[in-house]
């Protein structure tokens, strides 16, 4: 059995990698996460769907002006938006750690488990809801995931991949 120090340690490491993992999702470049991105359409039925199109620049006071195009993620949206020089977030990191921290600290137990289910087993695991704030600065945790990204070229030093299991790993050992 673990001590409430070790399931403490292993509930702020989960609570940090779905923290990174919000704010990898919130500020990738994705037409949904642009601030020019607006939704045409009703999208109530298959003839009149609701696509993302680039509203940047456009003035509806001006007649003539129109959407620079569409940018929606079932039309290739997504690479458009990579390239976009134009791109401008909908939300920052501070917002998008305000309001994970917000969920899990309103949020009852069943939406909790709904959501992070890693999260309320070790929740349920402490029997309090304790303190959720993180151990590192807003600005350490937005560098981490940056970094994260520039890392994925290539890693220096790869592990090697375990292909047997334990067991024939042990079995090999014994047998010598």
């Amino acid at each position: 059995m673990r001590s409430q120090k070790d399931i403490e340690k292993k509930l702020i490491q989960v609570r940090f990698r779905h923290l990174k993992k919000a704010l990898r999702t919130g500020l990738s470049r994705r037409p949904e996460n642009c601030t020019y991105n607006a939704k045409l359409g009703q999208g109530t039925k298959p003839n009149t769907p609701k696509i993302g199109v680039c509203m940047y620049g456009v003035n509806p006071k001006v007649s003539g002006t129109g959407p620079r195009g569409v940018c929606d993620e079932c039309f290739g949206g997504q690479n458009r938006a990579a390239d976009c020089p134009e791109f401008e977030p909908v939300r920052d990191a501070a917002d998008i750690r305000k309001d994970f921290d917000g969920f899990l600290t309103s949020a009852t137990k069943g939406e909790i488990a709904f959501h992070y289910p890693d999260i309320a087993a070790l929740l349920w695991a402490l029997g309090d809801h304790p303190d959720l704030e993180s151990i590192l600065p807003d600005d350490e945790a937005v560098q981490l995931v940056e970094v994260e990204e520039a890392s994925e070229v290539e890693p220096e030093h790869e592990l090697a991949v375990i292909e047997e299991s334990w067991w024939q790993r042990l079995w090999r050992f014994i047998r010598g």
